[in-house]
């Protein structure tokens, strides 16, 4: 997967997950008169709301973020996991780069385009003797040409280097957070069908 799919899927679960909460919100303002607090007790807030089918629908509603919640950690480490990977195999190519023709044609290209530029240029202007110091400028410039290519690869590698590090601690952070989704949550299959505790 790519990391434009995952973080397509991960944004589309994000917005699931918003509009879950907006929905629970609206239900606990007319249960409760007003949302509960992000940590607090809904367990027993829920169990003593009085009218059973929106005890149910809210129950349902925290089991379904709750869900949605463990989908969005797996995502979240799918993101993470194809961005470092991608950011590996970028790495890999920019180091194998000076080594490969690929690099070495770039260069003679710069070089070349400059060549081409110079004596023409200068052959229009001076005729034979300013083609000749055209040539020369450019077998000068040559070697600043190939040493400025070298820092832009060596540049990208150091930044590619910078990126993956932080690719893969995002990776350990989201690869926690979606440990933390992975118990149970607070109400069973059997509880949300019921709406009372313990599903009896």
């Amino acid at each position: 997967m790519s990391r434009f799919k995952a973080a397509k899927t991960l944004d589309a679960i994000d917005a699931r997950i918003h509009a879950l909460e907006a929905e629970r919100r609206a239900l606990e303002q007319q249960a409760l008169g007003g949302e509960i607090a992000e940590g607090a007790a809904r367990r027993e807030r829920y169990f003593a709301i009085g009218d059973s089918a929106l005890r149910r629908r809210l129950i349902n509603l925290e089991r379904d973020l709750h869900e949605k919640r463990r989908e969005q950690g797996a995502a979240t480490v799918a993101y993470w996991d194809t961005v470092a990977a991608e950011t590996r195999r970028k790495l890999d190519d920019l180091r194998e780069q000076s080594l490969r023709s690929s690099w070495r044609r770039g260069v003679w290209y710069d070089i070349l385009t400059i060549l081409w530029i110079l004596v023409g240029g200068a052959f229009w202007a001076f005729g034979w003797p300013g083609a000749l110091v055209g040539a020369v400028f450019t077998a000068a410039w040559a070697p600043v040409l190939m040493r400025g290519r070298e820092r832009t690869r060596l540049g990208s590698i150091r930044k590619g280097e910078e990126i993956l590090r932080s690719a893969e601690n995002e990776l350990r952070l989201a690869e926690r957070e979606a440990d933390s989704h992975r118990m149970d949550g607070d109400f069973s299959a059997t509880e949300a069908a019921s709406g009372v505790p313990g599903g009896s």
